[in-house]
């Protein structure tokens, strides 16, 4: 339980919206203005991700989904789902 506990925020953190650290990744593809706005907006688009999961449609399982398959894969070498 607490291995899939660990998967779920990797994941949750790998997600390219600041202030996670996959937004990192995405700011070396964007030009310097880009950035400004990407991190003006980010804690705006995190609620709005959260916010949805209480919802019908859950953006923020759609987007981890395929982030907690391939790490359950990489380290129990099974996909379990912990949903």
């Amino acid at each position: 339980m607490m291995v899939g506990l660990n998967i779920g925020l990797a994941a949750f953190n790998l997600l390219p919206i600041p202030p996670l650290d996959g937004s990192h990744l995405v700011e070396y593809f964007l030009s310097p203005e880009m950035t400004e706005s990407y991190y003006r907006f980010g804690p705006y688009i995190l609620l709005f991700v959260v916010a949805s999961s209480f919802s019908g449609f859950s953006l923020l399982d759609f987007a981890m989904k395929p982030l907690t398959a391939f790490f359950s894969l990489l380290i129990r070498g099974v996909y379990i789902s912990i949903y």
